[in-house]
């Protein structure tokens, strides 16, 4: 990771991976979304290494809000990939 964040401005994705679940929140309770920026360089590491969802948590010893919040992520990033939303 350190050779990618050397490598890599990650900053340049957060406007585009910050839209793809804009949503209005009805209230202030509940879990706050996690770093997208974070959840897009783990999603990476998950691909380039070949793990699980429950690995890539593991491995990056992250505590998730819940246990499929890397799945409901890449879901996400796909769902918005097919809409034209995400380059």
């Amino acid at each position: 990771m350190e050779r990618l964040n050397d490598t890599v401005d990650w900053e340049v994705f957060r406007p585009d991976l910050e839209r793809i679940d804009q949503k209005v929140r009805k209230s202030a309770a509940g879990c706050k979304p996690t770093c997208r920026v974070l959840m897009f360089k783990l999603l990476i590491l998950q691909r380039l290494y070949g793990l699980s969802d429950e690995r890539l948590e593991y491995q990056s010893g992250i505590a998730f809000p819940y246990a499929r919040t890397a799945w409901a992520f890449r879901e996400a990033l796909e769902d918005a990939s097919a809409r034209g939303g995400f380059v």
